[in-house]
């Protein structure tokens, strides 16, 4: 699985396309996360109640802006068909 956002780095209401094999609900699996500025990273999700729990780990952008560790959630927008990040609980 894959999500693609559209910025350098996730914030309420960052969008992001999702692509690949879907886990089943409530198991966490690996995924890739795909940054605007190029940066791809490793990490995992997981699928509760229609939402999209994403676990980022501290990254670097391509800027060099440290982001730090944080667990997102992501709900799909019904009008556009992105994904939306709606929360974050820093880790």
């Amino acid at each position: 699985m894959r999500l693609e956002f559209t910025h350098s780095h996730i914030y309420p209401g960052a969008t992001a396309s999702l692509t690949g094999e879907q886990a089943e609900l409530g198991e966490r699996t690996t995924c890739l996360v795909e940054l605007s500025d190029g940066g791809v990273l490793s990490t995992s999700w997981l699928i509760q109640g229609g939402e999209i729990m994403l676990f980022m780990p501290d990254y670097l952008t391509a800027r060099g802006a440290k982001i730090p560790a944080k667990d997102w959630v992501l709900r799909k927008d019904l009008e556009t068909g992105a994904w939306k990040a709606k929360s974050k609980v820093a880790v």
